[in-house]
């Protein structure tokens, strides 16, 4: 009987259904274990990454908390910076004392609002940097801090930091423990300085605004939000620990220790070396033995990019953040583990029939799955599960078929997607640049688009578009955004030539140059260290050419590896070339046109036209912003000269020198104009609104322009003096007439040029009414050289000291019809000026020679000499020796009797010249003297020179010779003088019997004056001299 069931068991045959049971059976078993297993590492990896970023989000809140808390304290100082009463009090004008006091005050307003201020301090950039105003927290009183308690903090480094500073730019320091003096409520407490410079109106800083922050409420306020499970970390940029959970870490820096962050947690080092601004994080907490999660960012203080930062993060255990998941893997695990323990009971016998078959089929599947690769079933059951091998067999042959065909038509179908949008993208920076191009874009931000485009095209490589200056011999970075700044600045100005690296070389030999490994190639031999620094081992340049040929620039490839162009590369390189031609050539034609138009071409200052624009547009927007302006008028004194001396060339030297010194003397907002010749213009905008303000800004730049213009000029030629004389008009919107205000301007500047130059005139309308009665006196004036019956000579006698007429001085007299007689005094000047002192003088020779005629003719006054005063246009004229020679042969004169009275200013310039005219006429006869002598410049240098004859006392020294005993004392040693050079004297404007005695009491023995006689015309003369 046993036998036989065991006979019958051997050929008993499960059928499908249940075998179907037991693999459902064991299939749910493995799949709640795979389920559950799969759904608590997903969740867990998913909750832990989700965990992490939660954290660099709340660092991040928590780091624009304390950044803004910064940027409030920023936002304090450049209040105060830009404010009137900051400038005045850090200057020393009028009334500082009290502006301090104010200042003082709004201090401790500041203060009173914000309670962690500990310190807020005005300090001058002079006087080694003395506080000029202090206010201090003291506990809880605010103190001012003055007299000999304020210091000197020049030597601080926030402070000649932030004194270098533009204006509106801010300097942080680094978080520190305060140790300075004075800092009292502020002392031993964690630090922020926030400093901005206090720039006044010329640009230059006056000094600065400090606020000290006493940081433990910031570190409250970033504490208070946060869990117990949290912990708060706060380092500085270099990680030394600012905020820790362990005190004893913090500020360890301050006592010479390092606890750093990159040390506790080594992925923050990419936010210490500014490589990332955010990272996660994961170790173990040495103070509570726990792995930790978290996420650390940078914390940056102002907009700028190189400011100060510090790193915050924050962490919490692992366990705290793990504990849903942890709850749920022990419930999945309870259940999983109930119902494989209920399966095993239940099929435990039926497994070993089925589970072998299964296991092969799970091999071969896990394999295929794994390798994609056929791998043979070994089930040779003719049940279901036979059928299923034999057909996962055929599916996975069938499937690995259509795998390879997939994995074929996908590879050339994403290569040729990518290609497709890379050419695209570069298509459409194209299109940009040359949009660029038409907008009249600057042309670095064109070059920039047409080389992030081709490194958009080509992600591994680095380009560069260099320009060849204007000489064509140096090559200067027009756009390299991905090169190092070093490496560009090495390169930045270097002279082309064989050798000198692809682009050098490129733009020297006119063609492409293409160098595969720069560290063995012989062009790159000076240069390979430099580009081994950068990274650089492959570059491949193509000179930019111009429509005519001309070599604008390089457009240049790099690659980090030894690289060998494509023929898709070659193109690429001929395109960016060609783009960046049209945008450089389209450039210059624009600045070229420009130029044309608006701009002087000898000194590249703008033309009239364009100051016109200028000036119009400052008007015009004085209505709304209520500023003040004004108008410089310069005009080069003797400017003709130089040009007749040294020729035009030496001129234009000049005028660029001028254009260079005024544009270095205002500032960038003015504007610096050529009219013509040697006027130019200067318009300041932007000055203060009250007038009188206005006036004193004007006179200081007006004043500057003026001392840097008198410096002496290096001319190729020579070394050239030459003074300018200014005119200036501050006006406000109440006037728009432009043409009027370029009028009052030029009036102003002539005003400045009578009263002998090299001095600053402002306009009034007095002195336009001034112009306006010269300006009748020209046209009258002109008239009367017309018609030559105007003008009359009046002689004053000259007397020796026995009271005889040895001769006379010819002074001329106009006698205007609708003026009656008009003293030289009143014409002279205005004749030199408009150059019709030629032919008056001449007009006066002429006559002089003449009456010496008539003289001659008579043995009573054959005898006598005639004077006559020359200007300094007259003599300075190229035909002056000849037309004097040829009035005296023409008239017959004799030129031993003719004296000819020269000024001391007329040999300042060109001294060489006079000397020569003089001694030409000297040698006829003709003889000189020197005109009012000891008022000018009285040189015994040009004494020694000249071929003089006679010295003439001014006459004022001899007006109070009887008792000043300066004046006589000058007049002896005028006499003395004389009489040691072989010379004659004669003393004008005698006019008493004293002043003759004491004349003669010195030596003296020729005179002049009222005491014998006032200037007449020629018939009383003659009548006196019977």
């Amino acid at each position: 009987m046993v036998q036989s069931s065991l006979k019958s068991d051997k050929h008993f045959t499960l059928g499908i259904g249940l075998k179907l049971g037991i693999l459902l059976a064991l299939f749910g078993i493995l799949t709640s274990g795979l389920t559950g297993y799969y759904t608590f590492n997903t969740t867990r990896d998913i909750l832990l990454k989700k965990a992490t970023q939660n954290m660099i989000t709340s660092a991040q809140v928590l780091g624009e908390r304390f950044s803004s808390m910064g940027q409030h304290v920023s936002d304090d100082a450049l209040f105060f910076a830009q404010t009137s009463l900051v400038q005045q009090a850090a200057d020393d004008i009028k009334d500082v004392d009290l502006l301090r006091a104010s200042l003082a005050d709004e201090f401790i307003s500041l203060l009173s609002v914000h309670s962690e201020y500990f310190q807020v301090r005005l300090i001058s950039a002079k006087k080694h940097g003395i506080e000029l105003v202090r206010v201090d927290r003291d506990e809880d009183k605010l103190t001012i801090i003055t007299g000999k308690h304020l210091q000197e903090k020049k030597h601080y480094s926030y402070v000649y930091k932030t004194l270098k500073l533009e204006k509106g730019k801010t300097y942080f320091s680094e978080i520190f423990i305060n140790h300075e003096k004075g800092a009292h409520t502020g002392y031993d407490q964690p630090t922020l300085q926030v400093a901005t410079p206090v720039i006044g109106k010329d640009g230059i800083a006056l000094g600065l605004i400090v606020i000290n922050v006493n940081l433990n409420q910031m570190f409250k306020v970033l504490k208070s939000d946060l869990s117990s499970q949290h912990q708060l970390y706060l380092t500085n940029q270099a990680g030394d620990y600012l905020i820790h959970p362990d005190k004893s870490r913090t500020f360890g820096f301050d006592l010479g220790l390092k606890h750093r962050v990159q040390d506790d947690f080594i992925s923050t080092l990419d936010i210490v070396s500014k490589e990332s601004q955010a990272v996660a994080v994961q170790g173990e907490d040495p103070d509570i033995h726990q792995k930790v999660i978290g996420g650390f960012t940078q914390v940056v203080f102002g907009e700028a990019e190189n400011n100060r930062f510090v790193i915050l993060g924050l962490t919490a255990p692992l366990d705290f953040i793990l504990a849903e998941t942890n709850i749920l893997y022990r419930n999945g695990s309870l259940i999983v583990g109930a119902f494989s323990c209920l399966a095993i009971i239940l099929f435990g016998v039926l497994a070993k029939i089925v589970i072998r078959p299964i296991k092969q089929l799970v091999r071969a599947v896990q394999q295929f799955t794994d390798n994609q690769k056929l791998t043979p079933i070994a089930v040779n059951s003719k049940d279901e599960i036979g059928l299923l091998a034999g057909s996962i067999g055929k599916m996975q042959a069938h499937i690995l078929n259509q795998l390879n065909d997939l994995n074929e038509q996908n590879k050339v179908l994403n290569q040729e997607v990518f290609e497709r949008e890379k050419i695209e993208r570069y298509e459409k920076y194209r299109s940009y640049a040359l949009e660029l191009v038409a907008k009249k874009e600057p042309l670095g931000i064109i070059l920039h688009t047409i080389v992030e485009g081709v490194e958009l095209l080509k992600p591994k490589i680095l380009c560069s578009i260099l320009l060849l200056d204007k000489e064509g011999q140096h090559l200067g970075v027009g756009a390299a955004p991905s090169l190092p700044e070093f490496y560009n600045a090495a390169i930045d100005g270097i002279e082309i030539g064989v050798a000198v690296g692809s682009c050098g070389t490129a733009a020297f030999m006119k063609q492409r140059v293409i160098v595969e490994d720069i560290q063995t190639h012989l062009y790159w031999a000076d240069y390979q260290e430099l580009a081994q620094s950068a990274e650089l081992r492959s570059c491949w340049s193509q000179p930019i050419f111009s429509s005519t040929g001309q070599v604008l620039g390089t457009f240049a490839i790099y690659h980090r590896a030894i690289s060998v162009p494509t023929e898709s590369d070659l193109d690429v390189i001929e395109q960016s070339a060609r783009l960046a031609s049209i945008a450089i050539e389209h450039k210059q034609i624009e600045e070229e046109i420009n130029n044309l138009a608006f701009y002087d071409s000898l000194t590249l200052l703008p033309n009239r036209r364009l100051l016109l624009d200028r000036l119009k547009q400052t008007v015009a927007s004085m209505a709304h912003n209520k500023k003040g302006a004004s108008l410089l008028f310069i005009d080069l004194d003797k400017f003709k000269t130089l040009n007749d001396s040294y020729g035009h060339e030496m001129g234009d030297q000049l005028l660029k020198q001028v254009a260079q010194r005024l544009s270095a003397s205002v500032r960038e907002s003015d504007t610096v104009s050529r009219l013509s010749g040697d006027e130019f213009v200067v318009l300041l905008t932007n000055l203060d609104d009250k007038a009188i303000v206005t006036a004193t800004q004007t006179e200081h730049i007006g004043k500057k322009i003026l001392a840097a213009l008198c410096q002496p000029y290096q001319l190729s030629l020579c070394r050239y003096t030459i003074y300018p004389s200014i005119g200036a008009i501050s006006f406000d919107d109440t006037l728009r007439d432009t043409d009027e205000l370029m009028k009052q301007a030029d009036i102003a500047m002539y005003q400045a040029k009578k009263a002998g130059g090299k001095t600053l005139y402002f306009f009034d309308h007095s002195m336009q009414q001034t112009i306006m009665d010269r300006a009748s006196l020209d046209l009258d004036l002109r008239q009367a050289i017309a018609e030559k019956d105007q003008f009359q000579l009046f002689y004053q006698a000259q007397v020796d000291s026995c009271d005889r007429v040895i001769g006379a001085e010819a002074l001329i007299r106009w006698m205007s019809p609708t003026r009656g007689m008009v003293s030289p005094l009143d014409f002279i000047s205005i004749a030199e000026e408009s150059g019709l002192i030629e032919p008056i003088g001449y007009w006066v020779l002429s006559t002089a020679c003449q009456q010496l005629v008539d003289w001659a003719q008579q043995p009573e006054t054959s005898h006598l000499t005639l004077a006559v005063n020359l200007s300094a246009k007259q003599i300075r004229m190229p035909s002056f020796v000849d037309e004097v020679l040829a009035l005296l042969d023409s008239t017959g004169a004799n030129p031993t009797k003719l004296k000819l009275e020269i000024t001391e200013s007329i040999l300042l310039e060109n001294m060489e010249d006079i000397v020569e005219k003089m001694i030409s006429l000297k040698a006829r006869g003709v003889n000189f003297s020197i005109d009012d002598f000891g008022t000018g410049y009285s040189s015994l240098q040009y004494l020694k020179c000249l071929p003089l004859d006679q010295l003439k006392i001014d006459q004022s020294f001899v007006r109070d010779l009887a008792f000043d005993s300066n004046d006589r004392t000058i007049v002896r040693t005028i006499i003395a003088m004389a009489t040691s050079l072989g010379l004659d004297v004669i003393a004008e404007g005698v006019e008493t019997e004293e002043q003759l005695k004491l004349l003669k009491s010195k030596g003296c023995k020729t005179f002049q004056g009222y005491l014998f006689g006032k200037p007449v015309p020629i018939a009383e003369f003659t009548i006196a001299l019977k």
